[in-house]
């Protein structure tokens, strides 16, 4: 799961304007949403050995990214890594994490998204990304082999970084890719 976190994370970073990147995190418990979480932020921050831990239970953590652009400017991208679980449907609950700004931004990352189900989330550079059990017999173990299915609206960024990662051979068969349509 980090892997794949890593390599999308390095990828975005490529991308002209990363900000306002908002990637939903679906799973069930202990499915691997801050495992992905993990290696996103490692993988655009370079720290291989960076300490990314679940927000539970401060909700939000925040890592800057340094982002090199074609002309050798350098720039910081804030990462935000968010864990909704613990919180209602009331928007009042999510006036703390300030979604306005982060959403346009800054790059987040969103564990259990369907808390946002009273927020407006923009769509344009939304990627969903659903983490599944994968087993013939429905045990679920450390080592249950995980699908990612990565969805994305048409037009959005996401797809041209997806065709990268087909293209340059990054993808196995626990990876699915579609465009929401």
């Amino acid at each position: 799961m980090e892997d794949v976190g890593g390599i999308l994370a390095s990828l975005l970073l490529d991308t002209e304007r990363p900000e306002g990147a908002i990637i939903l995190l679906e799973g069930s418990l202990g499915a691997g949403k801050t495992s992905f979480a993990r290696g996103f932020v490692r993988g655009a921050t370079g720290d291989w050995n960076l300490r990314v831990t679940s927000p539970t239970f401060l909700l939000s953590n925040t890592y800057r990214a340094r982002k090199v652009d074609e002309n050798n400017v350098e720039s910081d991208i804030e990462i935000h890594h968010m864990d909704l679980y613990r919180l209602g449907d009331h928007p009042e609950d999510f006036a703390p994490l300030n979604l306005d700004v982060v959403f346009r931004e800054c790059v987040s990352l969103i564990e259990w998204p369907v808390r946002l189900s009273n927020v407006t989330v923009p769509t344009d550079q939304q990627l969903n990304v659903d983490i599944r059990h994968f087993s013939s017999d429905d045990t679920d173990t450390e080592d249950t082999p995980r699908r990612l299915v990565l969805s994305y609206p048409d037009g959005s960024s996401w797809g041209s970084i997806l065709d990268q990662i087909h293209h340059q051979g990054l993808l196995d068969d626990m990876l699915m890719l579609t465009s929401k349509q």
